[in-house]
């Protein structure tokens, strides 16, 4: 292994049960990862999917036409597993429906952890006002692709049941060293 592939290896990522992720995921080249509303409603559908099969919570979401954002709470299942099930089944869908031969979605997961043991306060707002810092739209809660509107309803994909207001305050304890850990 060279110098090269060294300063630019990914250290391994540490999961555990009860671990929180910002995942952030660019369309490749930044190109359009959904072109039409059917687009969208595929990979929310994916999602939902997902999580009855592996077992995650998503406490948020923004569905951009060039990239998306999550906020992920894993259980039993590490994240890339979850991720590279949601984004392989969306790329085959897309490139159906497209003709294209490219995958509109990365390969490398690009997912950071947030606070261990905590769920971040500033990440669910962080997340809903991509589309306002985009000027898409001048309230969050008024892009048809985001989560915030769901906290206000508390339905569908996410676990809206928690306010907000609260995340600051929910505290979970990560595993002691050694224990239910992996890497990926």
């Amino acid at each position: 292994m060279n110098l090269l592939s060294l300063l630019h290896a990914r250290k391994p990522r540490i999961e555990y049960a009860g671990a929180f992720y910002h995942v952030i995921t660019r369309g490749n080249q930044r190109q359009k990862i959904f072109k039409e509303t059917p687009d969208y409603e595929k990979y929310l559908q994916l999602i939902a999917s997902y999580k009855q099969r592996q077992h995650f919570r998503l406490y948020a979401y923004v569905l951009m036409s060039n990239h998306l954002h999550l906020l992920i709470e894993t259980q039993d299942v590490p994240l890339s597993k979850i991720l590279q099930g949601i984004n392989q089944s969306y790329t085959v869908y897309f490139n159906r429906k497209y003709g294209n031969g490219r995958p509109p979605l990365p390969g490398p997961l690009q997912g950071h952890p947030v606070r261990q043991g905590t769920l971040p306060s500033g990440a669910p707002q962080y997340i809903h006002h991509n589309p306002v810092r985009a000027k898409v739209t001048e309230v969050p809660s008024r892009y048809r692709w985001s989560s915030d509107r769901l906290y206000r309803s508390a339905r569908e994909v996410t676990e809206s049941s928690i306010p907000i207001r609260c995340f600051a305050c929910t505290r979970r304890t990560a595993p002691a060293p050694g224990r239910s850990m992996r890497t990926s």
